[in-house]
C-alpha cells in the first residue's frame, strides 16, 4: 500500500499540488527556524534578521557592518579565538576532529548505489564497491627494474 506522498522524491513527475504545497511549508519552517536562531544568537528582533536576510548571501565585511558576525577571518582565527575562551595557551597544539567523519569517495558512491535499486541494479553494484574497498586496503608493493643512469 502507498500513500499519496510516497512518489514525492521521484525524479520523473511533477509535484502534485498538495505534495508542492507540503514542500514549501517545509523550506519556510527551516527557514523560519533560520531566522529564529540567527535573532537569539545575535540578540536581534526575528523581523530585524528578517529583513536583513530576504535570501542574500553577504561578504565578511558587510556582515560584520550588519551585525551578523562579530568577527572577520579564518579557520586559524576561529581556532585561536576558541582556545582563548578555553585557555589553551596558544603555543598549545589541538587537534581537530571533524563529525560526521568526513566520508571516503566509496563511502559516498556507496550510499549512492544502495538507494538506487529502483532504478537498477544498485545493491549489486553497491556490493562490488564493498569489495573494491576492501582491496584498496591492502597495501600494495611495486617491483620497477632497475634502469642504468643515463648521461
Amino acid at each position: 500500500m502507498t500513500t499519496e506522498n510516497s512518489s514525492i522524491d521521484w525524479p520523473f513527475q511533477n509535484f502534485t499540488p498538495a505534495q508542492r504545497e507540503a514542500i514549501l511549508k517545509f523550506m519556510h519552517d527551516i527557514y523560519d527556524n533560520f531566522l529564529k536562531g540567527v535573532a537569539e544568537g545575535r540578540h536581534m528582533d526575528v523581523a530585524a534578521v528578517d529583513k536583513i536576510a530576504q535570501g542574500h548571501v553577504w561578504s565578511g565585511e558587510r556582515a560584520k557592518q550588519l551585525g551578523l558576525v562579530d568577527e572577520l577571518g579564518g579557520l586559524d582565527a576561529a581556532i585561536a579565538l576558541a582556545k582563548k575562551l578555553a585557555d589553551i595557551p596558544d603555543a598549545e597544539q589541538v587537534r581537530l576532529v571533524y563529525l560526521p567523519p568526513p566520508k571516503t569517495l566509496f563511502e559516498r558512491v556507496r550510499e549512492v548505489l544502495d538507494g538506487a535499486s529502483i532504478l537498477g541494479p544498485g545493491p549489486a553494484l553497491a556490493d562490488w564497491l564493498r569489495r573494491l574497498e576492501a582491496l584498496a586496503r591492502i597495501p600494495a608493493w611495486t617491483l620497477l627494474p632497475a634502469v642504468p643512469d643515463v648521461q
